[in-house]
């Protein structure tokens, strides 16, 4: 391996201990509140999307299976977090239905995101946050391009 590979080796392995830590740190945060990351992402992207968020839409933006999201979807339903509502009022086709937040999951939301642990990993980086935010996206899509060489994404990606 010569160093250009030995350096985006590391890259790449310093980016996956970066976010499993991350990760952690914000499950971590979340054990007392009974909802977990993922469902916390969810209610994050359903509260603030500016479009009507379907099943499908909602497992482009989380990279995953379609029939995953449909459980997550039943498991936040039947907790009171989010409901399922016909899309004809949004324009969409009469078979699609969109997610929304009932008020115990913005309730839920709002408080569990000041505890986010987010702030404090982040704020001490002294890095421009918009050329973080656009190397991430990158190194995202170049990701997304090696995974559909290799099969078929059903999630799409962004």
């Amino acid at each position: 391996m010569n160093k250009t590979e030995e350096k985006q080796q590391r890259v790449l392995t310093l980016l996956e201990q970066a976010s499993h830590a991350c990760t952690r740190a914000r499950e971590m945060a979340l054990l007392d509140s009974g909802i977990s990351l993922e469902q916390l992402q969810v209610l994050g992207f359903v509260i603030t999307a500016s479009e009507p968020v379907t099943p499908a839409r909602l497992a482009r933006h989380v990279f995953r299976e379609p029939h995953t999201i449909s459980g997550l979807i039943a498991r936040m339903e039947a907790a009171g977090l989010i409901n399922r509502m016909p899309a004809t009022n949004h324009g969409l086709k009469r078979n699609q239905v969109v997610l929304t937040a009932t008020n115990k999951g913005e309730v839920a939301y709002k408080k569990i995101s000041r505890q986010d642990p987010a702030q404090e990993i982040l704020a001490g980086l002294g890095i421009d946050a918009d050329a973080l935010i656009e190397a991430l996206s990158e190194i995202r899509r170049a990701g997304l391009e090696v995974m559909r060489k290799h099969q078929k994404l059903s999630f799409g990606g962004l």
